[in-house]
């Protein structure tokens, strides 16, 4: 194994595997961050994604032995668990208080660097914007932008061809585009 962090990160699964949970710690040190944001850019919510992001350091103790090791192995698997602990986020009944994502929230609960990342007002009206999209539409562009998956690693996630994520991807920013022209235009009198 190389001394990748891909290298690295196979190697403490083999270790969760034979029960080492000082190995999950050093996953989650490297990680939570990570799928922190994700989730935060997917729901909108703090704490939402504090909760699925522990759930999903739980999932990746409790189902280790489904990890494989394989070329972009672990990131495009841990991704993997984070999209279904979502998708069973999204199957519970939404709380009485459910709303879009507030940007500014969003821009003040981002980690540095990320939060200087989104301190412009084109920024904002970004993120507002990304907040309108369908969940489908907002998780493809988070996981090809913000959390740089490729192409080819999305497909795998998401269980379709590289040339249907590459549609998805330009669909979703052409409607992206389209809320962005809408908030900008001012509003009739």
């Amino acid at each position: 194994m190389d001394g990748s962090a891909e290298g690295s990160d196979e190697r403490a699964m083999a270790a969760v595997a034979h029960g080492d949970p000082a190995a999950l710690a050093a996953l989650y040190q490297r990680h939570h961050a990570r799928i922190w944001a994700f989730f935060l850019r997917t729901t909108g919510s703090r704490p939402t994604a504090e909760e699925l992001t522990h759930d999903v350091f739980l999932r990746i103790l409790r189902y280790h032995a489904s990890f494989k090791a394989r070329r972009g192995g672990f990131v495009r698997w841990m991704y993997g668990v984070a999209r279904n602990v979502l998708a069973d986020h999204g199957r519970k009944p939404p709380p009485a208080a459910a709303r879009e994502i507030d940007p500014d929230e969003l821009a003040s609960e981002l980690p540095s660097p990320s939060a200087v990342l989104f301190a412009t007002e084109e920024r904002r009206r970004l993120i507002a914007a990304l907040g309108r999209l369908e969940p489908a539409q907002r998780e493809i562009l988070v996981l090809a932008r913000f959390e740089g998956l490729s192409h080819r690693d999305i497909a795998r996630l998401v269980g379709c061809s590289e040339g249907a994520v590459k549609l998805r991807v330009f669909r979703a920013l052409r409607r992206l585009e389209r809320l962005l022209r809408e908030n900008h235009e001012p509003t009739p009198r």
